[in-house]
Order: structure tokens, then C-alpha cells, then sequence
């Protein structure tokens, strides 16, 4: 847990460290995808292993450990398409907004007509992912190791408060920063093209 809890610490630090709001979105979303998807990738991962070493040992005594996995499939599965969605479609569209603000280009066209179409959705899934935390905190009675528990379980337990914290930080940069600033970005590139469209 003490590592993880670095971890945590340190991603948190290095974020606050940084002007997110003035910083390039590339820098940003490069930062996100790094710090964040990687993170979350690894730890579903490992979460997962461990319930299947403590499920068996464990699971009679401790049913909750069922509802714990339930919870955890359903909220990995979430957040592995969601990941997936903005590296492969919404991140590579706001470095191009950029790119295009940039050089004084005209806006690139998107499939989805608009931007703040995926971020709706993006935001909505994201309120899902924190209920879903929300679910798994309530059923470990606040990550609580049980007295009898195994070396596994008690890391599956400790592992869950720094998967939660640096899933909140991640929301965070993307809810609060880099989404707004590329609804505006977009907006003021929208404008800029009309402009120049109606000047020939």
C-alpha cells in the first residue's frame, strides 16, 4: 500500500506542479494517457488477480468478496472502452485542434460533429466510473482487511483506495481542464474559419 500510496502522492504532486490550464493540451493528454491509462491498466490487472487468489480462499467467509468482483468486472470492462474511445478518437482530435491553432489552419472536421458531443458522453461515463467506486467502497466497509486476512486479500484491500484516488485524479484533469479548454479551443477555431470565409 505504501507504494501505491506514493504513487497516488506523486501523481497528484506532479499535476499540481503543472499549470494545467496553461500548458499545451498535447502535453496534457500525453500526461493523462502515461500517468493515468497506464496506471489503470495495470491495476485492473492486478485487482483482478488477486480476487481470483482470494475468492477461492476466501469467498465463503466472506461473500461480499462476490459482489466485490461483480462490481470490479463491470467497472474494468468500463473503463478499459472508455480509454480506449479517447486515445483512439477524442485525445488525437484535440492534438489536432491544437495543431491547427497552432499554424493558423482551418479546424480539422470531425466525425462526431462537434467536440462537446463525445465529452458529454465522456463526462456521463465518468459519474458511472465514480459510482461504481462509490459501490466498491461501501462493500469493503471503507476498504476494511478482515482480521482474517490472507496476505492477498489484505493487498486487494489496500489497493483499492489508491486505484480510487488516482481514477479521481484523472477525471479531474479531464472534467475540469483539458475538456473545457478544447470545447473553447474548438469554438474559437469555429469562429475564426467563418470569419475568414466570409472576408473572401
Amino acid at each position: 500500500m505504501r507504494n501505491l500510496d506514493r504513487e497516488s502522492e506523486g501523481a497528484v504532486a506532479v499535476a499540481t506542479e503543472r499549470d494545467w490550464q496553461t500548458e499545451p493540451l498535447g502535453d496534457l493528454v500525453q500526461y493523462i494517457v502515461e500517468r493515468h491509462h497506464v496506471f489503470t491498466r495495470g491495476e485492473i490487472n492486478r485487482l483482478s488477480l488477486l480476487l481470483g487468489k482470494v475468492i477461492p480462499l476466501h469467498g465463503r467467509s466472506h461473500p461480499e468478496l462476490l459482489r466485490v468482483q461483480t462490481a470490479m468486472k463491470a467497472l474494468s470492462a468500463e473503463l478499459i472502452e472508455h480509454m480506449d474511445k479517447e486515445e483512439g478518437l477524442l485525445f488525437p482530435y484535440i492534438s489536432e485542434l491544437e495543431q491547427a491553432g497552432r499554424f493558423s489552419r482551418r479546424p480539422p472536421e470531425p466525425v462526431f460533429g462537434t467536440i462537446q458531443n463525445p465529452i458529454a458522453a465522456m463526462i456521463m461515463e465518468h459519474e458511472a466510473s465514480e459510482q461504481a467506486l462509490e459501490t466498491l467502497r461501501e462493500t469493503t466497509q471503507n476498504y476494511a482487511v478482515p482480521q482474517d486476512a490472507c496476505p492477498s486479500f489484505k493487498a486487494l484491500y489496500e489497493a483499492f483506495p489508491a486505484f480510487a484516488a488516482d481514477l479521481k485524479q484523472h477525471i479531474h484533469l479531464e472534467n475540469d481542464i483539458l475538456f473545457p479548454r478544447a470545447v473553447e479551443l474548438e469554438g474559437k477555431l469555429t469562429d475564426r474559419s467563418k470569419q475568414a470565409g466570409r472576408a473572401t
